[in-house]
């Protein structure tokens, strides 16, 4: 009985346990004080001035030297994306100082400052002056201010293209050139002294429609009707205080006094993070041997991307004219992309196993149909078992449509040059110079067509014909690739869209030549989901060089720059034209760059007389 008792009581003391015991655990819990939520401390700040490169690197050996070598734009636009969702940012600053980007470019810096401010985060715009471009990426910004003095250059835009026809006849130079497309005017440029009429009316529309997005990017950036933007930049340009007068900005300051706005919004104490995302500066002991050999040490062997071996989308870069073969590195000159180097790299992610999709950067006016023909044959291999996306840059025309024909998707800007589906092939005949100089050349040649390629007279009329037929084959081949890549998704004829004929991304997207709008970020986007991937890492080819490679202008197998060709290549004639005409560049940049790029072109010329190349299209937003 005593023992039946005693049970009793230790069951129901038991029992009471289960039902104590419960609440015992629960009270940590509830008890437990909330995590205090993260308060915004910081504001990030860029600097939006100078050369924004397409790929990483880009800097020549006075920027390795100097440590200025130019941001590329991927990196910039994922910092300011990092800015977004990181919860010690309460705003962002843009130090705006006129960087040197095209429009496609600048569209994406738009859409990160949309992104920005789609995370309820306020981005402010400093800016000494800007042109109709900078007004454009500033019109995005929660708050814009100009300094005292400051212009808002707000006049829309203007375009023009070089003609040299009547220097090469003064020089005694006689072009020959044909066509395949009543729109492919490349060759005009040494053909005439001034535009056909297909060329005109087809630089009017491009410029209409690049016209038309900028007005809608202003006036949905300052919600406004596009007639008052019409407006601002029939009345334009405006120094600060008119335009502040004018509703086009919202205060004239200086930067302590833009700085101090930003403070008085955001707390007093708030930190300025002039360098957010950016690794921190090696600090370097000049002084000591030691401190030199480390400096040097980190020159020659450039920047590194962390390996990483997990899901991975490469981003491969092909920028400038497209040659054949693998161009020489030195540290100056132009860009070109080369067959050899970007065969190789793609050679390179198709083999790794860790590349899940890939997207293809193209910013390139075309070049050799040779050189084109063997890079979008290494596309196609490595697209057999990837997922390969095209983003265009700010142009993407001729060969560099060429390549991107077979593409799975194609994203452009509504300001992206493209389309110029047509050839050009020709050559120029020397002998009118020789006899200026004095110098007569005896020649001997066995065969009909043995001097087709030479230089002392023009074509006859039977070698013109053996070229034109070259060139149709080749036509008719650049058709068939967009054809049979874009299939369904083009909306008219292809002869209806080939011919020369160049177009807008944003007239390209009517047409069904490119799948939609959107920059970097978005074929990223796009490569993981065709890739089936959430998380993942991007690995940019080429990686960036250092001085060693720079200097001696070799590159190890694993790291090879497809874009290095022109940009470090020997560009004889351009220092030449220098010597020739040593104040053109500081009296006219923009026109002494496009005569530039017109010699480059005479030299490429001599080695390949058949071309898928856009004409010379430069619009001059006054960024």
């Amino acid at each position: 009985m005593v023992l039946r008792n005693v049970l009793r009581s230790f069951l129901v003391i038991l029992g009471g346990l289960w039902v104590v015991l419960p609440v015992f655990a629960e009270k940590p819990s509830v008890a437990k004080p909330a995590t205090p939520p993260v308060v915004p401390t910081s504001i990030a700040v860029f600097g939006l001035g100078g050369a924004v490169s397409e790929g990483p690197g880009g800097g020549d050996l006075s920027s390795l030297l100097s440590g200025a070598a130019p941001e590329s734009l991927r990196s910039l636009v994922s910092r300011m994306d990092r800015a977004g969702r990181d919860k010690q940012i309460a705003a962002v600053a843009l130090l705006y100082n006129g960087p040197l980007i095209g429009s496609a470019q600048l569209e994406e810096l738009v859409s990160a400052v949309d992104r920005l401010r789609g995370t309820g985060k306020p981005v402010y715009l400093l800016a000494e002056s800007m042109g109709t471009g900078g007004y454009v990426l500033a019109s995005h910004c929660s708050h814009l201010s100009v300094v005292p003095g400051g212009e808002v250059a707000l006049v829309g835009l203007a375009t023009e293209a070089p003609y040299i026809r009547g220097l090469l006849d003064w020089l005694g130079v006689e072009p020959d050139f044909l066509a395949c497309g009543d729109f492919k005017s490349a060759g005009e440029m040494y053909m005439r002294e001034g535009p056909s009429r297909n060329a005109a009316a087809m630089g009017d529309r491009l410029l209409d429609s690049q016209y038309r997005t900028y007005v809608d990017l202003i006036a949905s950036g300052r919600d406004v009707e596009p007639k008052q933007v019409h407006r601002w930049i029939d009345r334009g340009p405006y120094t600060a205080r008119r335009a502040r007068a004018a509703g086009l900005i919202d205060a004239v300051e200086h930067r302590r006094e833009f700085y101090d706005r930003m403070r008085r919004a955001h707390g007093k104490t708030s930190r300025l993070l002039t360098r957010y995302g950016l690794p921190p500066q090696q600090q370097v002991d000049l002084s000591s041997p030691l401190g030199l050999i480390q400096f040097y040490s980190q020159l020659m062997q450039g920047p590194r991307q962390v390996v990483n071996r997990g899901d991975t989308i490469a981003m491969v870069y092909l920028e400038g004219t497209i040659v054949g073969g693998s161009m020489p590195i030195s540290p100056t000159g132009g860009a070109a992309a080369s067959s050899e180097t970007l065969r190789k790299t793609l050679a390179v992610v198709e083999r790794d196993k860790a590349i899940k999709a890939v997207v293809l950067r193209i910013d390139s006016p075309g070049g050799s149909a040779l050189a084109s023909e063997v890079i979008l044959d290494a596309i196609r291999k490595v697209q057999a078992n990837k997922p390969v996306i095209v983003s265009m840059g700010n142009v993407a025309a001729s060969g560099g449509d060429y390549v991107a024909s077979y593409a799975d998707e194609i994203l452009a800007e509504p300001t992206t040059i493209t389309g110029s589906i047509g050839v050009v092939g020709g050559k120029f005949a020397t002998t009118g110079l020789w006899d200026k100089l004095g110098i007569k050349w005896a020649s001997r040649s066995r065969g009909a067509n043995a001097t087709l390629n030479g230089t002392a007279r023009v074509f006859t009329d039977d070698q013109r014909d053996r070229v034109q037929e070259q060139m149709d084959e080749i036509y008719d081949t650049f058709k068939r690739h967009v054809v049979d890549g874009r299939g369904k998704k083009l909306k008219k004829p292809i002869e209806q869209i080939a011919g020369g004929r160049v177009f807008t991304g944003r007239q390209a997207l009517e047409l069904g030549l490119v799948d939609r709008m959107g920059g970097q970020v978005d074929a990223i986007a796009a490569a993981a989901k065709r890739a089936g991937i959430r998380t993942y890492t991007i690995r940019e080819y080429p990686e960036s060089q250092g001085l060693f490679d720079s200097l001696i202008g070799t590159r190890r197998s694993d790291r090879i720059r497809p874009w290095a060709g022109e940009r470090r290549g020997r560009r004889e004639g351009v220092r030449l034209l220098d010597r020739v005409v040593p104040l053109l560049g500081t009296l006219e940049p923009r026109r002494a760059e496009a005569i530039r790029r017109i010699v480059g072109h005479l030299e490429r010329l001599q080695h390949e007389r058949v071309f898928l190349l856009a004409p010379e299209i430069r619009i001059d937003d006054g960024r």
